[in-house]
This record gives C-alpha cells, structure tokens and sequence, in this order.
C-alpha cells in the first residue's frame, strides 16, 4: 500500500465514513436504502458489521454494492474466526473482480463473549498475523502449506485471481500496544472501537507511529480510521437509544467493557454500578447485546456517567458533532465512521463538517 491509497475514496467528506445498519436489525433491506443515502449524502464509505442471523456480510456488500457506484464498502468488522482464509479470500477478491476497487476489509480477533457460544474461538494476536499473511500469499497466487495458531491448511490455493488489487486489510482495535504493534507489521491500517475519548485515540496513534518507526516502516503508509457515535439533533429518548444504550452494549460485555475503561482511564465504578442493574440478571448468554435490542437497555443506560457519554461521542446540533469530530482529527485520524445514526440523519453533520473545511475551523 502507497502511504495516500485512503485518498482514493475520501474527497468528497473530508474523511467521513457511515456505518449502515447498526446494531441489531429485524429487516437487513433497510440498509439498501441507507447505502444510497449515504453515497448521495457524499459519505466516502458505508461499513457493514457481520452478525450471524439477519447480517450476513457477502449478501449485503454484494447488494450494496450493486446498488451504489462511488461510495465505498468496507467490513466491519469481520471476525477472523467464523471464516475459513479461503472463503474470506474469495468474498475479498469476488468483491474486487465485480464491483471494482472499493474494497476495504476490516477484520478482528472476535470475542470470547459473542463467539465462544457458537462453537467458535478466538483468535490470538500469533494466529492473527498469520491469518492476514495467508490471504496476503492467497491474493498473490500462492499455494499456502501451513500448520500453526491460525489452523491446519495443508495445500491451500486460489486457481484463479483477479486483475485488480486485493483489498486493503485493517484491524479494529482498542489501541493498546500489542494491538498497534500488530497494525504496524501486519496491517493497512487500523479502525478504533467506538467510545474511545480523543485523548485515548491521541495516545494510540502515537504508539502506531512509534511502532513503525521501529521497523523501519513509514508511519505515513498505515491508515487510520476512528468510530464515533452521533446523534444531530436528536430528542432526549433517541439520544438515549442510539449513544447512551450503544455504549451499554460495549461497556456490559466482558473484557470490552474493560479495555475501554483502561483505555479511557474511566472510573472501575461506572462499570459496576451499570453491570449491576437488574435488567442484566439472568441473562441466557454474557453479551448483553445479543439478549435484549437497544430500546430494553436505556433505564440501565441512564447509569452512564455523562462525562463518558460526552468525551466520546458527537451530540447536540450538526455543527457540534462536526466540532466533536475535528478534536479526532486534530489528533491525526485519517477517517472518522459515523455510528449509531442514519446516513440521512447524519448528512447534516457532513455538511457542517464540510463547512468547516471550507473556513478551515478546527480543521488540521
């Protein structure tokens, strides 16, 4: 990768992407009808998240993609466990051969919580990097021989490829440093979890950069990408729904809820306080997120120290969010993902974004 090939997709907003489809979903079309708003809205690229029921990854890319003609389509994220290397190869050159070069796979470990239930596992950071080198040696033709933390592939091979470039291959990440050493030999690029603070995201990319630097690799060529929940000019009750509940689904689940709180420097106590609401006793599985929609969460959101809410998400008016989204800039992201509102409710806060490009305020 060539340290501007993000530039190829992110003109038109400056760098700001859309999520489609967030969270869980009873009629996956909607997020059809999101794509095209997001590409007339001038989103650079719509991210879809893989679950396993209603939002199954290739359907809605291949869709999307045939619905749209600029806008870029990205994963987010695909968990490395639940596919086998030479399926996602496939999806990733089928992508390419058919719709072009708007491909940008974002892939991740997977979590014990969500995975583990279904009879998958996760993957450590070993057998990560090692997965990301097989499709890598996929793409190129190769014939991948290999026994080790990714699995057992003994004669592994694409017999046809495509005549255009594999996709970009970012990670999702928290930003620790064993996750931004593993960006900076291994990776594209990184895209940040959501509800992480600016300082948190400041700190991140400067070990990304550090981590580089170190092996002699151009911090310059590893993109950059942060998720941050908005909602524009949305009411008390939506603004609940869509930032504060978001943010319980991640702070409930275990580990995640802990690698913000370290991440952020977040008081151990908000996270007791929420993890010990009734609405999470008895619970069949230990993501919350998987029991109960959005909605069924937000008394228990209402525990959430708004100094959280406010350090990590964009709310109020457009010109607020877009305000909220230069403080990331600012610290050096490439992208910014808009999360938890539409594409039509967050066009808006493109155009008060791309208003301050235009008179250059708070804008790097």
């Amino acid at each position: 990768m060539t340290a501007d090939w993000p530039g190829r997709r992110i003109a038109a907003t400056g760098g700001l992407g859309t999520y489609i489809l967030p969270g869980r979903v009873t009629d996956p079309s909607v997020g059809l009808r999101e794509a095209v708003d997001a590409e007339q809205a001038g989103f650079s690229r719509v991210w879809i998240s893989e679950r396993y029921d209603l939002k199954e990854l290739g359907v809605l890319s291949g869709a999307v993609a045939a619905l749209t003609s600029r806008v870029g389509i990205a994963s987010g994220l695909v968990a490395l466990p639940a596919r086998h290397p030479l399926l996602l190869a496939s999806y990733g050159a089928t992508m390419q051969a058919t719709f072009g070069d708007r491909l940008l796979l974002g892939v991740g470990g997977g979590f014990t919580s969500l995975l583990r239930p279904q009879g998958l596992p996760v993957l450590g950071k070993a057998a990560i990097a090692d997965y990301v080198d097989i499709l890598r040696r996929l793409w190129r033709g190769e014939t991948v021989s290999y026994d080790g933390p990714a699995g057992s592939y003994p004669n592994m091979k694409m017999a046809d490829l495509p005549q255009v470039p594999p996709p970009p291959v970012v990670y999702g990440a928290f930003g620790g440093p064993q996750a931004m050493e593993l960006v900076a030999r291994h990776f594209d690029g990184v895209m940040f979890m959501p509800f992480l603070t600016v300082e948190a995201v400041a700190d991140s990319i400067s070990r990304l950069r550090k981590a580089a630097e170190r092996i002699g690799r151009n911090p310059a060529s590893i993109w950059t990408c942060h998720t941050v929940v908005t909602a524009p000019d949305l009411t008390e009750d939506e603004t609940l729904a869509v930032v504060n509940a978001r943010a319980v689904t991640y702070l409930q689940m275990p580990r995640y809820g802990e690698a913000l709180l370290t991440r952020n420097n977040w008081d151990r106590a908000g996270l007791d306080a929420l993890r010990r609401h009734p609405v999470f006793n008895g619970m069949r599985t230990a993501a919350a997120d998987q029991e109960f929609h959005r909605a069924q969460l937000i008394e228990a959101s209402r525990l959430l120290p708004e100094a959280w809410i406010t350090s990590a998400a964009g709310i109020g008016t457009p010109e607020q969010c877009a305000a909220k989204l230069a403080e990331y800039f600012e610290v050096g992201v490439d992208e910014i993902c808009l999360h938890g509102s539409s594409p039509l409710q967050n066009a808006p806060v493109v155009r008060a974004w791309l208003q301050r490009r235009r008179t250059g305020t708070g804008v790097r």
